[in-house]
């Protein structure tokens, strides 16, 4: 008797090694284009089988690859046979990360309400190895802004693009970003204020004051504008007089801000209450 089964065939390809170029480089943004090689076990080839590389390596971007060619093999009657070899390179290309040095500028201002940030910076060593590529540039992809009196970093987000404006690809990735950040700054806003002055005809009840008005306001002290500073003051009347509403008072509050914003200073107001008028 025969018995008969399935099984499985595995044929491989014909080994060809293939020694060709290494290369070692910083990211330039140029085209690695390695042509020579050698076979370094010709006798493999069949009898009548030519090699010829139709397309070196053409990689650009950072990273380490094998330095992998398209190849074409032919027979005698010039049809491609390459399919019954497989191939084996020896080349190997490195090519490492490109730094670039960027300081970002530092900023003050006096708190005013409106944001502060600094997009200026500046471009460290530049030249081989280091510093942008030939036809590329940086864009800013976002920065850090402070509105509240305080310190923070000037962190901005780098991005690397070509100058031809039709091409759109992120070369970024191909950088090493050394940044040395700046420092935003926005100090306390001086202010003078005193409560503002109360007179009331006599009614039998406590007259105080709350709103406080802001004295010698200019660019760079005083209330901003659209804020409203309201205190506790210590100081009230109810009987006809006039009392000096003094200088000891609490900030409770900025309307449309923060206290903390501000260094304040206060000035006496005060609080009359007329007596009240009889018609006989």
């Amino acid at each position: 008797n025969v018995y008969c089964g399935s099984g499985s065939l595995t044929v491989h390809g014909i080994e060809i090694i293939v020694e060709n170029q290494s290369l070692e480089k910083v990211y330039d943004g140029k085209v690695c284009n390695l042509t020579e090689y050698e076979i370094l076990n010709p006798e493999n080839l069949l009898s009548g089988h030519e090699i010829s590389v139709v397309s070196p390596f053409m990689g650009t971007d950072a990273g380490v690859f094998v330095n992998e060619m398209e190849i074409v093999i032919t027979n005698e009657t010039g049809d491609e046979v390459v399919g019954i070899y497989s191939f084996t390179f020896t080349g190997e290309i490195v090519i490492s990360k490109r730094p670039i040095y960027i300081t970002t500028n530092s900023k003050t201002q006096v708190y005013n309400g409106q944001a502060l940030s600094c997009l200026e910076y500046e471009l460290g060593e530049s030249g081989e190895g280091v510093g942008l590529a030939n036809g590329q540039s940086l864009s800013i992809l976002s920065s850090t802004e402070i509105i509240n009196a305080g310190t923070a970093q000037n962190l901005i987000e780098f991005a690397v693009y070509s100058e031809n404006t039709l091409d759109l690809n992120d070369y970024s990735a191909n950088y090493q970003f050394e940044i040395t950040y700046g420092t935003l700054e926005i100090t306390k806003r001086l202010a003078t204020i005193k409560p503002t002055d109360v007179i009331a005809n006599y009614n039998g009840e406590a007259q105080t004051s709350t709103v406080a008005e802001s004295l010698l306001n200019d660019e760079n002290q005083g209330v901003v504008e659209g804020e409203i500073i309201y205190v506790l003051s210590t100081q009230s009347l109810t009987n006809v007089g006039q009392l000096t509403n003094n200088a000891i008072a609490e900030i409770v509050s900025v309307e449309g801000g923060d206290a903390s914003n501000y260094e304040f200073t206060f000035v006496e107001g005060s609080i009359t209450i007329l007596p009240l008028e009889i018609i006989i």
